[in-house]
């Protein structure tokens, strides 16, 4: 496969593609210098941080990779592709053929190779890989009437010809490679270690049912955001064919909740799609109605991407499911597990016809498989058999051993009885096929068997959900990401191996040592230079022997007045009106800045972030978007989303109490969008309108939750919101601010499951580690929630994260305090944490703000009753009011802290000051988390999401009032 690039500027190169159901990528490699060097395999997340960090880097080095996304979809991502050049990779696939055609003797099966007219391909390598064992003749056709045997692996450009001499020019030809197996019901592989067996299905008759017996059936069909018109036509149809048997139909759509009313047949063409997905829930629904309605089966119309959910897998459906979709992205493994574990079947309307007349019936399946220890086979569960199935094993036994499997129906099966030899040999086609079967098992069951996903496709090298493979140029790039280079390049392995054998045992010194490390730093830049320190607000001191400030403060407003125009054209040196009003801000300013100067100068030495007072001079005047006063905040409280809410949408109770008092600034959007919202009399309804023309929009989604949850329809707002997982798969961006959205309205339990999500594609940030964190604290997943924490202070991250230890030390505190509140404490002893972490340090006032998008620089500003502003540019105050480092870059966080209250008010600003990012990327999303009383009794807490869309907007949110 060759990139080419027809720019002058040197790119990226990208290409999803589908794979068949049961294919997976077996082999990947990238052209070097004229060498194709192999991949090998890593952790799917490792592979994508090496990737994007050479990018980012700009290395001169190649890199290349390719993953599975999901389902069936596939992504390969080659840099750097340089201007006018061209780039070859090498995608290698294997799959078990599937049957196409039966004789009296033979099975013929084959695969479908597409190849257009007039062909580029200068030459084709068909490699099969038969079994002696199953004295399989090979042959090539241009169709399955088996015509022309080709002995040959390579086949040149005049057999294609040949081949498709009838194929139109432009149109899609191809070729079939067949091969033609002698009928037996059973064949066995034997090997060393792999080993295979094949099971013809039984030529009995399926279970036949009484054709005039009408059935009660529950029906769900799959309503949310990623679903399409296409496909919900085509399972109309299916649906309508089974009514038209004479047979009961209870409909109901789905999203993320099941609708609370059923809906006609004919009705289905009306649905919108709206929402997440969770199929978890559509089996709790049909457990529940089946306890009453007596329904026989059950048929879910589904893409199979689950995106709200996390114990689908543990469910156990009361009646059979009939799993059937028509859309062309299809989570496959999923969809095949529920079918054959409820007793099912799962159906591929895009690949079968005639769909109708399979449902209902029982079928033909593998239904159990045992076989000694020290024998791994898959497939171990239900599964159908349709035409044949074969068994995979693995054997570490030495002598010889049976195994036994159960096929048929339910209530009428039968056991065969196989006896394995292992021979001197292994197989590696059978290896590999068992690791794939062994792959598209265990992958369904979510995250529950990452580690053995894993190995599996490094011990096989082969693409998982877990696993991607990966190639490099340079053993400088080996080293650096800890990879251990291909055996196609055995010097550069035997040089990595040699430096790389103590590396594992020098990981866990550095983490424990990093930590002793930042905690001292944290005691003398945090507790001892701020925490321990008294602050006093100081009265203004007479303006006498002042020169330096006075000859200071007539140099600026020179300057300033040389840059204002004057009332007139005239040589007037009197100032307009506005230039006036500008000078008297500017001396009201400068003012306040010498007065803070007096308290501010005895504190440079104590913490040098401290800026110079020239500096912050110039930056108070010179900054356009600063404000010297900032509108009130309107009386309204923090908006209280009740117990009851939140446990619907998934969440808990926690123990932390609702803020009251704490002024969160209403946002007012003035999308096009919001404002024909608010005038509509039905907003839903508009928002579905409005939806046609904004539906890949995440600010349009965000806001208009954010809407819903403001006039406390938490259920509408919800359902908007998680149309947003559905816009990109594995995007950890739109992840974070579904998160943060959950996170402000108190639903927990989804936000958990959504910060899970971004940790398992951002392991590299430790923001995923702090965000998981900090939503398991609220929901009194105390001792997860510290060793998660506990992470952020001592994993090694990029350094332009430095400094988020210091807040992870005061969060890991905070969560200490929380489980004694709760009383389920927990002790940095009982979870193996360095006691050198502790710090208890309760203050009147904390805000900290955090944001969605990476490579972002966004401002905290706390505007003190002084009128003093803490910010990037002057962060510590008179009153000790102490801001956190500033995140330049990535997703913060940046906190600002006051140990001791003064009567007034506080208001928080977040400033969006520069984007860093190597893409078309607006806006971002920020969270601020505001606490008054913080680790006290009587502490209080309110949290808001605001999107920010673009460079220099300034957003009031908050007023904080003390009395």
């Amino acid at each position: 496969m060759t990139f080419i690039n027809k720019t002058d500027k040197t790119l990226e190169g990208e290409l999803k593609f589908n794979l068949n159901e049961g294919v997976t990528v077996t082999s990947y490699g990238l052209d070097v210098e004229g060498d194709m060097v192999d991949a090998v395999p890593v952790t799917k997340e490792k592979a994508r941080v090496v990737f994007e960090t050479e990018v980012r880097e700009r290395s001169t080095n190649q890199v290349a990779i390719v993953e599975q996304v999901k389902g069936n979809v596939f992504k390969t991502r080659l840099y750097p592709i340089h201007g006018k050049q061209e780039r070859k990779i090498k995608i290698q696939t294997i799959e078990e053929m599937k049957s196409i055609k039966k004789t009296d003797k033979y099975d013929i099966e084959g695969h479908w190779q597409p190849i257009q007219r007039p062909t580029t391909i200068e030459k084709m390598e068909i490699n099969i890989k038969i079994e002696e064992q199953l004295k399989t003749k090979i042959t090539i056709a241009d169709n399955t009437n088996v015509h022309k045997k080709i002995n040959k692996r390579t086949i040149n450009l005049k057999d294609i010809d040949e081949m498709l001499a009838e194929t139109k020019e432009g149109e899609l030809g191809g070729i079939y490679i067949c091969t033609a197996t002698e009928l037996k019901e059973t064949r066995i592989v034997q090997a060393k270690t792999h080993m295979a067996i094949e099971i013809e299905k039984n030529m009995r008759k399926e279970k036949e049912e009484k054709e005039d017996e009408q059935k009660k059936i529950v029906v769900y069909i799959d309503q949310s955001h990623s679903r399409t018109k296409e496909a919900i036509q085509e399972e109309h149809l299916i649906l309508k064919e089974i009514e038209e048997k004479g047979n009961q139909l209870h409909i109901y759509p789905f999203n993320q909740h099941v609708a609370k009313t059923k809906i006609e047949v004919n009705d289905i063409s009306t649905i919108r799609f709206d929402g997440g997905t969770s199929i978890e829930n559509v089996i709790d629904h049909m457990n529940e109605q089946t306890k009453t309605e007596n329904y026989d089966y059950a048929i879910l119309l589904t893409d199979g991407f689950e995106t709200i959910g996390e114990n689908i897998y543990e469910k156990t459906p009361a009646i059979p499911i009939y799993s059937i979709s028509a859309e062309k992205t299809q989570n496959h493994a999923l969809l095949t597990f529920i079918g054959n574990k409820s007793g099912g079947g799962y159906y591929n309307a895009t690949k079968m016809s005639k769909i109708s007349q399979h449902i209902g019936k029982q079928e033909y399946s593998l239904l159990q498989v045992r076989a000694p220890e020290g024998v791994e086979c898959y497939p171990s569960i239900p599964e159908k058999i349709q035409g044949k199935i074969t068994l995979y094993a693995k054997s570490t036994l030495k002598e010889a051993f049976d195994i036994e499997v159960d096929i048929g129906y339910p209530n009428d099966k039968e056991t065969l009885k196989f006896h394995m030899t292992p021979t001197e040999d292994d197989s590696e086609l059978i290896a590999k096929l068992f690791a794939q079967r062994k792959i598209d098992q265990l992958g369904i069951f979510g995250e529950k068997y990452d580690e053995e996903l894993l190995e599996t496709g490094r011990e096989y090298k082969i693409i998982t959900p877990n696993t991607s493979l990966i190639v490099l140029e340079t053993l400088e790039q080996y080293k650096k990401y800890d990879i251990r280079p291909p055996a196609s390049l055995p010097h550069l392995r035997k040089e990595f191996d040699e430096e790389q054998h103590q590396v594992k045992k020098k990981e866990q010194e550095a983490f424990d040592a990093k930590v002793k490390r930042i905690c001292e730093q944290f005691k003398s830049q945090r507790y001892e230079s701020w925490y321990t320190h008294t602050f006093e607000l100081k009265p203004k001191s007479p303006k006498t022997n002042s020169r330096k400030k006075k000859g200071r403060r007539g140099g600026l407003l020179s300057s300033i007045r040389s840059i204002l125009p004057s009332s007139s054209s005239s040589s007037s040196s009197q100032p307009s009106s506005s230039a006036a009003a500008v000078i008297d801000v500017a001396e009201e300013r400068i003012e306040t800045l010498e007065n803070q100067s007096e308290t501010l100068d005895g504190f440079m030495s104590m913490n040098n972030k401290c800026c110079d007072i020239e500096e912050v001079c110039d930056e108070e005047i010179c900054d356009e978007d600063d404000e010297l006063c900032i509108e009130p905040a309107m009386d309204q409280d923090m908006r209280e989303v009740s117990d009851k809410v939140a446990e619907k949408e998934g969440g808990k109770k926690s123990s932390q109490p609702v803020a009251s008092t704490i002024q969160i600034q209403p946002y007012d959007s003035k999308a096009e969008y919001m404002v024909i919202l608010k005038k509509s009399e039905d907003p839903f309804e508009a928002y579905l309108e409005q939806k046609q023309n904004y539906h890949t929009s995440p600010s349009f989604y965000l806001e208009v939750a954010g809407y819903f949850m403001d006039q406390k329809q938490y259920e509408k707002g919800i359902t908007v919101l998680l149309n947003i997982t559905e816009l990109n798969l594995e995007d950890p961006e739109l992840l974070r601010i579904v998160g943060y959205r959950l996170f402000e309205a108190k639903a927990y339990t989804l936000a958990c499951q959504i910060f899970r999500q971004v940790l398992s594609v951002r392991p590299e940030s430790p923001q995923s580690y702090r965000d998981l964190a900090l939503v398991l604290e609220c929901l009194n997943e105390f001792e997860e929630a510290a060793t998660t924490m506990y992470q952020v202070i001592g994993r090694q991250w990029d350094s332009r994260f430095a400094e988020i230890e210091y807040t992870a030390i005061l969060e890991l505190n905070h969560i200490l305090f929380s489980s004694k509140r709760a009383k389920k404490e927990i002790t940095f002893k009982s979870l193996d944490i360095d006691s050198c972490c502790r710090y208890e340090m309760p203050m009147d006032l904390r805000v900290s703000m955090t944001w969605s998008a990476d490579e972002v620089d966004i401002d905290l500003h706390v505007i003190e009753p002084t009128k003093e502003e803490c910010y990037y540019g002057h962060n510590l105050t008179r009153i000790g009011g102490k801001l956190s480092r500033d995140f330049t870059r990535g997703c913060g966080p940046e906190e600002y802290m006051l140990k001791k209250k003064i009567q007034g008010k506080f208001d928080v600003s977040a400033k969006y000051f520069a984007n860093h990012q190597q893409s078309l990327t607006g806006g971002t999303t920020v969270l601020l988390t505001f606490y008054k009383y913080y680790m006290q009794e009587n502490e209080e807490r309110a949290m808001v999401t605001r999107p920010l869309s673009g460079n220099k907007e300034k957003l009031h949110v908050c007023s904080i009032p003390f009395s």
